[in-house]
């Protein structure tokens, strides 16, 4: 059975509401792994995860390498940084053999 994004949103809310009225009737949750609507929002929930990787998958997959043209200044400068990148790494090894309690990070966020 197929779930879009809206009913999920939906037995989220129940379910909130669910555990809002247990809690304020009374504290006993003994059998509430049992309970349906438990069991309801466990299986809304992952598949509202699967639904987001699934749509997270096709994003970034939705631009292929056969789509773009390649140019030969964008390879030189992908080889640049491949270069840089192990260039920062072996001064992160010589760093941490020399006794650095951490690898530097050298990205700029």
């Amino acid at each position: 059975m197929f779930y879009n994004k809206d009913s999920l949103k939906l037995y989220f809310f129940q379910f909130k509401k669910f555990i809002k009225n247990q809690f304020d009737q009374n504290n006993d949750l003994k059998n509430f792994k049992n309970h349906p609507i438990f069991k309801m929002y466990l299986f809304s929930y992952f598949s509202f995860l699967s639904i987001n990787a699934a749509q997270s998958n096709k994003d970034s997959t939705s631009t292929t390498t056969k789509d773009k043209k390649f140019d030969p200044k964008d390879k030189e400068k992908r080889e640049e940084e491949k270069h840089e990148r192990r260039r920062l790494q072996e001064i992160n090894k010589r760093a941490v053999n020399q006794g650095a309690r951490e690898p530097i990070d050298f990205q700029d966020n």
